[in-house]
């Protein structure tokens, strides 16, 4: 069973997941074991990437003010950055913290510390232990790109959140833009256009519209058109509408790419599921 649900405080709070990944992350988290639990819960909690979570030492830590600080030497773009965590993380980190050997947060029996490649390797493995699609450290990273976006008040807060230099809001789609995405949209295969058009009327986010099926259809509104088209691309009610040959679901990372690809030919660039979504948001969908 998924482990309860812990209460959370206003700083936990501010960026919450999408309900589909939540669900997926609660699997992961129940069939990890407590270390992997731990490594897991910083990635999804944080939005850290996989080399600055590996370089964590103890001193980076500071429990008693719920802080963990990302040294510059480990950051992409060499900026540290000060992330709060959750009071129940902190805690749990601050326990695991006095049980390493080595000055490094997370230590291996043979190594100072793990390599990025084994946390994926984990990662894997829990998710198949779990019963989940697979993830991987930048699905977690991403998805918690996503709900800091929405959460974070200005560019300023979101750089802040997810220590990206250049990352900005993302900013709902002009009228102009909307016409040529439309007319874009319309040579497009019915998978793409269905995602897309999906996206732009109902605002969900991309995790929870990936995972649609055909019984979900009559939950949401939706144009006669668009119900038409979504209910041609799946032959029974549990069968997820968005497939491919490959999977039974298409997978986040294709989603994105689908989109920005379409982005382009409409001279949108870089185009992305939230900017669809927030135009949705703010009624504007074409």
């Amino acid at each position: 069973m998924p482990p309860k649900r812990q209460k959370t405080s206003s700083t936990e709070a501010a960026v919450q997941q999408p309900r589909s990944f939540s669900r997926d992350l609660s699997l992961l988290l129940a069939h990890a074991k407590t270390r992997e639990q731990l490594l897991f819960r910083i990635l999804a909690e944080t939005g850290i990437t996989l080399k600055e979570l590996v370089s964590l030492k103890k001193t980076d830590l500071t429990p008693h003010e719920r802080t963990l600080t990302i040294r510059p030497e480990t950051t992409k773009h060499g900026t540290p950055r000060t992330i709060t965590l959750s009071t129940q993380l902190a805690h749990r980190l601050a326990t695991h913290a006095r049980t390493q050997p080595t000055e490094h947060l997370f230590s291996t029996r043979q190594s100072a510390q793990p390599s990025t490649r084994r946390i994926e390797q984990l990662l894997k493995q829990a998710c198949e232990r779990a019963g989940i699609k697979p993830l991987t450290a930048r699905d977690l990273r991403n998805a918690y790109r996503e709900a800091a976006t929405t959460a974070a008040k200005d560019d300023e807060e979101l750089r802040r959140l997810t220590g990206l230099k250049t990352i900005t809001k993302d900013k709902a789609l002009t009228k102009e833009e909307q016409a040529r995405l439309a007319k874009t949209i319309k040579k497009q295969p019915a998978r793409d256009r269905a995602l897309i058009t999906t996206l732009l009327e109902t605002g969900k986010p991309l995790d929870d519209t990936i995972t649609l099926t055909k019984k979900d259809i009559t939950t949401l509104k939706l144009t006669t058109q668009l119900a038409t088209l979504l209910r041609s691309l799946a032959t029974t009610a549990e069968e997820p509408l968005f497939s491919t040959r490959q999977s039974a679901q298409l997978t986040r990372r294709r989603a994105e790419q689908i989109i920005s690809d379409t982005g382009k030919r409409a001279r949108i660039p870089r185009l992305t599921s939230h900017t669809l979504t927030t135009t949705a948001q703010r009624g504007g969908a074409p």
